[in-house]
């Protein structure tokens, strides 16, 4: 999934916006800042107005990164938490990225208010932050409650993938390789309602 690495797909542009200057975003960027611990992975949101993300994450994201890799180590899929933050303390003082869709997104509003409701499991690789922000873009579909069964199902084998990744690491093409040298398909035409399936480990 190239936004989770900060790298913008050909349906979006990419916005510059010095330090501070908010004034730039417009209602239905995507936002994103590093993840805690990692200096490659980002943390999306949508900018809804009114100086406010909405952000999809796993509740012990509260406490620290650690905690969700224990949860995730264990084979456990943590719920899923929505809410609406300020800009301020949503880029916890981070650098930060707008990404912003070319084409118009029909009634957001209505699907920013939709996504409120939502109850969601929470995956790293299955359903995550920026799965979250492409559904309320209409950019992917939203899981029907058997797929959200399957989430909740689907444990990883290793979660030092999903928390961190190494720029030296090497992948095939449409793939990442990870730490410990297990593949995950990207997801490079999220609006075919793809997820991030069939882990694949390298023999």
């Amino acid at each position: 999934m190239k936004i989770i690495k900060g790298v913008a797909p050909k349906d979006y542009e990419s916005i510059v916006a010095p330090n501070g200057d908010f004034k730039k975003l417009h209602t239905g960027d995507i936002v994103l800042r590093p993840i805690e611990g990692s200096s490659s992975l980002h943390h999306a949101g949508i900018y809804c107005g009114n100086d406010e993300i909405i952000e999809f994450c796993p509740t012990v994201e509260k406490a620290d990164t650690s905690a969700l890799v224990t949860s995730l180590s264990k084979g456990s899929t943590p719920d899923g938490e929505i809410h609406k933050i300020s800009v301020k303390k949503f880029l916890k003082g981070k650098k930060w990225i707008i990404f912003r869709l070319k084409s118009k997104v029909e009634d957001l509003d209505s699907n920013i208010k939709n996504a409120m409701d939502k109850d969601l499991p929470y995956h790293a690789l299955q359903f995550n932050c920026v799965n979250f922000a492409l559904c309320i873009l209409k950019k992917q579909n939203w899981p029907n409650s058997r797929e959200i069964e399957g989430i909740k199902d689907q444990p990883l084998t290793s979660t030092s993938d999903c928390v961190s990744v190494r720029p030296e690491d090497e992948a095939k093409p449409g793939q990442h390789e990870g730490r410990n040298n297990t593949y995950y398909p990207l997801l490079e035409n999220p609006e075919e309602g793809t997820h991030l399936k069939d882990i694949v480990t390298k023999n």
